[in-house]
């Protein structure tokens, strides 16, 4: 393999060591001393200023050094950037009370708030205290779920609100493997989050001024003409998600089509939506004549781009996006020839300073992947045939475009969302075209559609496009194996698919035989690894008692089956969001749910009213229908459920057992209760609903 010319690619050794400082600092949260950091900057300054001929091994010290500095910059500027280290954050405040306690709050809606049961803003709060005539003024992030009615749904961005209620910490996930929504909100920066029943808010009608509240009451706007133009629901949600960036009105049947057929990008505005614009607008000015002006072009390229960034919500991927964009329309404007692989890292790391955040952001991550597949396999792929037919050399192109973004992303998606959509490249082939239609179409709708006629004209335009693109969508996601779901990776799994893509992608450049053995090992590791787990899986025993807000699901999983007792109440949503990630980590390939009051007779379960054999484990089920017995019985666990009036001293008289176990249908404050009871008799118990989900591996 050829050498690397570092010399043209400098900001990649710059934002590897700058990366694992931020992601190093995530997780240990402590600022550096003075002295570590003067020294640090002082030797990046000295580096950069440096112009001297240094003999091999200096130019190696002095590039340790380098990296050093770099790696104690990340870690410093993600401590600098964690809220929650400022004396002003609403957390000091709220950490220096005990127990259950209200809060009069004040702040700002710095989201276009959205209503499904309650309506969801972010508030960007200003005070707080625990009387409205002891507010103190504060900072930080919180998100609110307000009761839903008609003033809660005519909230918009900017509009500042007061209201009492209790501020609480977003809880941890409570099931084995379950979306870490707490994690999400954290790289968003939000601790804490309130529900806000109706009578308890008000809207103080202080509109804020400037540029980002102009920005999303053009927003507003433009979403109230798309609703008024565009015909259909799935259409309507389709042009917000794609021209605006806003999902929330988008259909599950859509996003499960789009997501499992591989489109699901064309959804969310990123760096094809950023690329169309400034290839549009590059076009449209290279149409004159700028010799003189260089300038001035490269403003009427940039400033536009950026606005579409301002305007479709300055997310991570559409700011990745608009950096990179703005640097190659530089370079290639200077007549200069820049080097992607640079602008890629040059972009990282000038959006990683100002928002260190931005580093744990699927969105991110998923981007930077796609750009790298892209501009690295794409060439690569695209000269295993060459056809000479146009039509078809342009479905070709972009098909491998399609391929080298997915090679780029495949670990992240695997690793994520755990599904490969087999269809991507058909459904890419027809998503791209359309969505450069659509974005022409859209921005034309924008600007001149408020001309009476025309805008009719536009908005049917959109429509049949949208509305084909849709259809085409979802006839694939009814194909044979449109994507292969409950796929599960460890880490190290996905750093042996990274290693398999890597030295192919090596192999295609090289040309060479070894690596060709390399990709191979590590996909015959990979494989080796998934059998074993395999293995084990037919082997396993467990029993799950999931926490589920007022319900019961309790899973008997042998080998890769579940039997799964539930109660009536339960939601199939909210059992599938509890379990389904730790059905598909456990390999499991078939579930049969029963009612929880139902008798089973199956070879390694057996139930007969309240009592459960699984194995040689014995369950005792204790709701309101448990009768009593003369004399003491011996059984391993027992399940309280339902809120049945008992005294814990009368269970331990009438049952040995090992623990007892409150699963989520209980009340809060009887667990509670019961807790205490089992504190002063010194029974071992878990708590459910309060806690984590009851996991026994036997």
């Amino acid at each position: 393999m050829q050498s690397i010319n570092w010399q043209s690619i400098p900001f990649i050794r710059f934002v590897i060591p700058f990366t694992f400082g931020i992601w190093l600092n995530a997780t240990v949260d402590k600022s550096l001393p003075f002295p570590i950091l003067l020294l640090a900057a002082m030797t990046v300054v000295i580096a950069f200023l440096s112009r001297l001929e240094l003999v091999a091994y200096r130019q190696w010290i002095l590039g340790i050094l380098i990296n050093l500095s770099l790696f104690l910059l990340g870690w410093q500027v993600m401590f600098w950037n964690n809220p929650t280290h400022k004396t002003t954050h609403y957390q000091h405040i709220i950490n220096k009370n005990e127990g259950n306690q209200k809060y009069w709050v004040s702040g700002k809606v710095i989201n276009l708030p959205t209503t499904k049961n309650t309506t969801k803003v972010e508030l960007a709060l200003q005070k707080i205290g625990k009387t409205s005539d002891s507010l103190e003024a504060v900072t930080g992030k919180l998100l609110c779920y307000i009761e839903a009615d008609t003033f809660s749904k005519s909230l918009n961005y900017g509009d500042n609100i007061l209201f009492q209620t209790f501020v609480n910490t977003v809880e941890p996930p409570k099931n084995p493997h379950q979306f870490d929504y707490k994690q999400f909100l954290k790289y968003k920066k939000i601790y804490f989050q309130a529900y806000i029943p109706a009578e308890n808010w008000q809207n103080l009608n202080v509109k804020s001024s400037g540029l980002l509240s102009w920005v999303n009451q053009l927003r507003i706007q433009r979403i109230a003409q798309i609703k008024t133009f565009i015909n259909g629901e799935a259409e309507q949600g389709v042009a917000m998600a794609l021209l605006l960036g806003f999902k929330e009105e988008l259909s599950d049947d859509i996003q499960a089509a789009y997501s499992e057929t591989g489109a699901i990008h064309v959804l969310a505005v990123s760096g094809l939506h950023v690329g169309i614009i400034a290839m549009i607008l590059r076009f449209i000015l290279n149409q004159f004549y700028w010799k003189k002006r260089k300038s001035l072009k490269l403003l009427l390229i940039i400033l536009p781009i950026w606005f579409y960034a301002l305007f479709t919500g300055f997310t991570p991927s559409v700011i990745r996006a608009t950096v990179m964009f703005t640097m190659l329309v530089y370079g290639l404007e200077r007549n200069s020839q820049p080097n992607i692989y640079n602008i890629l890292a040059a972009s990282a790391f000038v959006l990683l300073f100002f928002e260190p955040y931005f580093l744990f952001s699927v969105g991110f991550q998923l981007s930077y992947a796609a750009v790298f597949g892209i501009v690295y396999f794409q060439p690569k792929l695209a000269i295993w045939y060459l056809p000479e037919n146009k039509i078809v050399n342009y479905f070709w192109q972009l098909t491998m475009v399609s391929v080298a973004a997915t090679l780029g992303t495949l670990p992240l998606t695997l690793y994520y969302f755990h599904q490969f959509p087999i269809w991507f490249w058909l459904s890419s082939a027809i998503v791209i075209p359309a969505a450069f239609v659509i974005l022409i179409l859209g921005l034309a709708f924008f600007t001149i559609g408020l001309i009476p006629y025309l805008d009719v004209f536009l908005g049917k335009a959109i429509h049949y496009v949208i509305h084909i693109m849709n259809w085409c969508i979802q006839t694939i996601h009814h194909f044979p194996l449109a994507a292969i779901k409950g796929l599960w990776f460890t880490d190290t799994e996905f750093y042996l698919i990274l290693a398999a893509i890597l030295t192919f992608g090596f192999l295609l450049q090289t040309r060479k035989i070894r690596w060709t053995i390399y990709s191979l090992s590590f996909i015959i590791l990979l494989a080796s690894i998934s059998l074993f787990h395999h293995f084990q899986s037919a082997h396993q025993k467990q029993v799950v008692i999931y926490s589920i807000s007022n319900a019961s699901a309790i899973d008997f999983i042998n080998g890769q089956t579940v039997t799964n007792l539930q109660s009536e109440n339960l939601n199939a949503k909210n059992y599938e969001f509890a379990a389904q990630s730790h059905h598909w980590k456990l390999n499991i390939e078939t579930i049969d749910s029963t009612a929880i009051d139902e008798n089973l007779n199956q070879p390694f379960l057996k139930k007969q009213a309240n009592l459960i054999q699984f194995h040689d484990k014995t369950f005792l089920i204790v709701n309101k229908n448990i009768e009593p017995t003369t004399e003491k019985i011996q059984v391993d666990y027992l399940i309280v459920l339902n809120n049945p009036k008992i005294k814990i001293a009368n269970l331990n008289n009438a049952f040995t057992f090992k623990k007892i176990i409150f699963d989520a249908s209980n009340k809060f404050w009887q667990i509670e209760k019961w807790k205490l009871e089992c504190v002063d008799l010194g029974i071992d118990y878990q708590d459910v609903r309060g806690n984590f989900a009851f996991v026994l591996d036997f």
